[in-house]
């Protein structure tokens, strides 16, 4: 196992609460988003879309190489990105949960 000494990096995550009907469908429209925008700014490094076992939300994390870098991909969006908040609404989201963390230890198996 190894430790990173020195971590870096910031991840920005939204939950967003649905009817189990509608979680497929906001997975593809948040895998989509990624992988046609989100993945295209600069200091992109990754990104999960997780669903609950519970079936009833949805959750994509993003991970940058800094706050600095999560920031300016929100401050600029591109023609044609779906907005969060008009996804949650046209699916009937009951709530969006929006949090951000920065990394405080990286730690990964030594291959």
């Amino acid at each position: 196992m190894s430790r990173s000494p020195c971590p870096v990096g910031f991840t920005q995550s939204v939950e967003i609460v649905v009817r189990a009907l509608n979680v497929p469908v906001l997975v593809g429209v948040l895998t989509a988003r990624i992988a046609q925008f989100t993945r295209t700014y600069p200091g992109f490094i990754g990104a999960l879309v997780q669903v609950s076992e519970q079936q009833d939300a949805v959750r994509m994390q993003l991970n940058w190489v800094s706050r600095k870098h999560g920031e300016a991909a929100l401050e600029k969006t591109k023609d044609g990105e779906p907005d969060l908040f008009q996804i949650a609404s046209d699916l009937q989201a009951s709530a969006l949960i929006f949090r951000t963390f920065v990394v405080a230890a990286d730690i990964s198996i030594s291959r």
